[in-house]
């Protein structure tokens, strides 16, 4: 997500010429780079890979826009991977589909609250979830 990050900063900034250099400056801080040139192609290595897997699911434009999912990604960085498989599953429709009617039911709930719940690593007894609501 700190590429993500990166690439809204600059696509967002009003000042490209700044974005640039506080973009620049974050890839060259020590815990990148400890002085090596071998460890610098890495850096170079992880930030095209990160682009081309960005690109590859729909995150970012080939001109380096981030779209909409993509800050929802980043907003929920500390649930990684999680996040990008919620994004994928919000941005193919799969919600969508499991709530199509126009008052979704229990089971569809259910459904979607199971699916968030594997995503974002909370346990939940299938128990707890499914007993009947008394009235």
């Amino acid at each position: 997500t700190l590429i993500l990050r990166l690439l809204h900063l600059f696509s967002a900034g009003a000042d490209q010429v700044y974005s640039k250099r506080i973009i620049l400056n974050v890839l060259k801080q020590p815990f990148f780079i400890l002085g090596q040139d071998k460890q610098m192609s890495q850096v170079v290595r992880h930030v095209r890979f990160s682009l081309e897997y960005l690109q590859a699911i729909e995150v970012v434009s080939s001109s380096g826009q981030v779209a909409l999912v993509g800050r929802l990604i980043y907003l929920l960085h500390y649930h990684e991977p999680g996040n990008f498989g919620f994004a994928f599953l919000l941005g193919r429709g799969i919600f969508d589909r499991i709530c199509a009617d126009k008052v979704p039911t229990r089971d569809a709930l259910l459904k979607v609250l199971l699916i968030l719940c594997h995503l974002f690593g909370i346990k939940v007894s299938l128990k707890s979830i499914t007993k009947p609501v008394l009235h």
